[in-house]
């Protein structure tokens, strides 16, 4: 069942930018749905929805960083049909809105972080 869960985790990542359900996955690897779904969480430690989800906004935060394409068009890049929805959901993920995350090499720039200081012996 490792190396399923394993071709599923593959499948889902490759195809991040395509509309994808759980029954394509597990058609894919030749197994139900919903033993699928619970192998996936219990190997991977996240249900294939959230990995699915975490792919995207990975592949969202490269674009982002590395293109002047605009949020709306990243948003349907990565599988999302609704720009509101990816904002809500890439910001609930990410900590910050897409339009900060793509500011945030400039703004460190401008003001870099203090170095970390734990007392203790060195």
């Amino acid at each position: 069942m490792r190396e399923a869960v394993l071709e599923a985790a593959r499948f889902l990542a490759d195809g991040r930018t395509r509309r994808l359900t759980l029954e394509d996955v597990a058609d894919h690897v030749r197994y139900s749905p919903f033993h699928l779904a619970r192998a996936f969480e219990r190997e991977i430690g996240l249900p294939p929805g959230k990995f699915l989800a975490a792919q995207r906004f990975q592949l969202a935060k490269e674009l982002l960083l590395d293109t002047g394409e605009k949020v709306v068009d990243i948003c349907h890049e990565v599988g999302f049909s609704a720009p509101g929805t990816f904002t809500t959901r890439f910001t609930a993920a990410v900590g910050v809105s897409p339009h900060r995350f793509r500011r945030l090499p400039g703004l460190l720039a401008e003001h870099p972080p203090e170095p970390v200081r734990v007392a203790g012996p060195d």
